[in-house]
């Protein structure tokens, strides 16, 4: 669920090839719980939500157990106590940061929305919408549906959420990760203190890394008085720190990573190793190529908003509630855009609607297509990851198959021998669409043919062939 990959500010194809099978997320159609199989349930009332857990007695020891054994483990580390940046650190940080943010005087401008000097205030209010959402109090959204890993099998977690397209936080999932003890600060800068992850881009996309050590100093001490921090959202962790891939493990609850077929070249990334101080996080943004996420957290609390998919864009996004002078970073949309979205007249009162907060060993679920933005309410530690899995295959073959062409092709292939069902969604999709992919490749290819042409003709070459005729695509 990273910003790394939020969606194009303008819709794609898409976005407009997924428009058409829109799940209807009308107050009849989501009135229950799975209502609708193919479009998200509406939130429950509090008093529905009530019918539906099971009995006090039978919830509250597997989700009080998990609460103390993080308790535990939390009350027990090793306080964190970081060095000064040294000069040549300092200097690097201040790169990254100008390179992160050009628009920004420096450096005056990371600080010029005085969010860090009322940040106490901010959060004291956050934390209390978040509570009076968790209660039922209208116009703050409802809180997640909350379960313990203990209550759920593989079947009983797709029937009551993932095909329903329902967020939920689940408990228990990571209890027995080496992480929950190797992943304090202290712990962390200690394992891997030179290791370089990303915190931000260039205007040119190119990543900018710190060293991790860097990184938690910058974030005991400078980060403290910026506005919207530097964040740590790092993909490449499986090859630069190795050794943490054997802290965690891929929740039971999520099996399937169809993209995987395709291999780790030509994949799309897919996982994201996160250090974020408070204040830090992401705004509001879908996952791309309709892929679903988990993303559970280890250390710190962040607090999180979802629309659901027929939300409107515009709207919800928050651009048009800016005030001159002022940011669209996290903090800026949970702090003040959030509170005027949901009020305007225009907002859709029937339109699923959560703000919750998520504790270490929490995970969050977030089906496809879901609006979600994310805020650090304390220093954070957590790993995540975007997926497509059986349930979710239709709608991201619809969307691969556009922004991803070359490897959809491929994917199509290797499915058609590895999961010769979902091979038969993908014929089935593509003859109900009226769509050829590999046409559709042809066609990109001759678009770009002509675009090089005209180039050359504007420069006065008027040539062809040759090296410059060889096609190419990220893909």
């Amino acid at each position: 669920m990273p910003p790394p990959l939020q969606p194009d500010e303008d819709a794609g194809p898409a976005a407009l090839a997924s428009a058409a099978d829109a799940p209807d997320v009308s107050p009849r159609a989501g009135a229950r719980l799975g209502a609708d199989a193919s479009g998200p349930a509406r939130p429950p009332t509090t008093a529905e939500e009530r019918d539906r857990r099971p009995p006090a007695a039978e919830r509250g020891a597997p989700s009080s157990r998990s609460r103390a054994l993080w308790a535990a483990t939390l009350a027990s580390e090793a306080a964190f106590d970081a060095a000064p940046l040294s000069e040549r650190e300092a200097r690097k940080v201040r790169r990254t940061k100008r390179a992160d943010r050009p628009e920004l005087a420096w450096p005056a401008g990371w600080s010029r929305q005085r969010h860090a000097q009322r940040w106490a205030a901010t959060k004291a209010r956050l934390e209390d919408e978040a509570r009076r959402a968790e209660h039922g109090e209208g116009g703050l959204g409802a809180d997640a549906p909350r379960v313990h890993a203990s209550e759920l099998t593989l079947a009983a977690f797709r029937e009551r959420f993932e095909r329903p397209r329902l967020p939920c936080v689940v408990e228990g999932l990571a209890d027995e990760w080496p992480a929950r003890e190797r992943w304090g600060l202290a712990e962390l800068a200690a394992s891997a203190p030179g290791v370089k992850l990303k915190c931000g881009e260039d205007d040119d996309e190119k990543s900018l890394k710190l060293k991790l050590r860097a990184f938690l100093r910058y974030q005991a001490s400078e980060a403290r008085a910026d506005d919207s921090p530097l964040y740590v959202f790092d993909s490449a962790y499986d090859r630069t720190a190795k050794l943490w891939l054997a802290d965690y493990a891929v929740p039971s609850l999520f099996p399937e990573d169809l993209f995987a077929l395709v291999g780790e070249a030509r994949r799309p990334p897919n996982r994201w190793f996160l250090v974020g101080p408070e204040r830090s996080g992401t705004t509001l943004h879908t996952d791309p190529l309709e892929t679903s996420a988990w993303n559970t957290l280890v250390r710190g609390r962040k607090l999180w908003v979802c629309f659901a998919p027929n939300a409107p864009r515009a709207l919800v996004k928050g651009r048009g509630f800016l005030r001159p002078g002022g940011d669209d970073e996290a903090v800026d949309w949970f702090a003040e855009l959030l509170p005027r979205i949901v009020a305007d007249a225009e907002f859709p009162r029937e339109t699923p609607y959560y703000r919750f907060v998520q504790r270490p060993g929490e995970t969050v679920f977030v089906p496809h297509g879901w609006w979600h933005a994310v805020l650090n309410l304390d220093d954070t530690v957590a790993v995540t990851q975007n997926y497509v899995g059986s349930v979710n295959f239709a709608h991201s073959w619809r969307a691969t198959r556009v922004e991803r062409r070359k490897m959809a092709r491929k994917w199509r292939s290797l499915l058609q021998r590895e999961r010769p069902d979902l091979y038969a969604e993908c014929v089935a999709a593509d003859a109900a669409d009226g769509f050829d992919l590999d046409e559709h490749i042809e066609r990109k290819r001759e678009e770009r043919r002509r675009r090089r042409r005209e180039r050359e003709a504007r420069r006065g070459g008027g040539r062809g062939g040759g090296r410059g005729s060889r096609d190419g695509e990220a893909s």
